[in-house]
């Protein structure tokens, strides 16, 4: 489940930053093979890194607030 929830906001972003031109394609190779420009190329690159960058802080999120629930609950149970 935590890989679709990575995979669900690294896609709309990615989708979201698309210039207008290409905001139809819905993947990486699709909107890659429908850029002309280089313009367009670097922006599809751009917007996939976005999407990367923000799946991998959502994952670091998560995953510091798994690690102090499980701290608090280790705590609590110690005592």
């Amino acid at each position: 489940m935590a890989v679709a929830v990575l995979g669900a906001v690294l896609g709309s972003r990615f989708g979201a930053l698309l210039p207008a031109a290409l905001a139809g394609t819905g993947s990486l190779p699709a909107a890659s093979a429908a850029a002309r420009t280089d313009a367009d190329r670097t922006a599809v690159a751009d917007a996939f890194a976005s999407g990367v960058g923000a799946a991998q802080l959502v994952g670091v999120v998560a995953v510091f607030l798994g690690g102090w629930v499980a701290a608090l609950l280790l705590r609590r149970a110690a005592s």
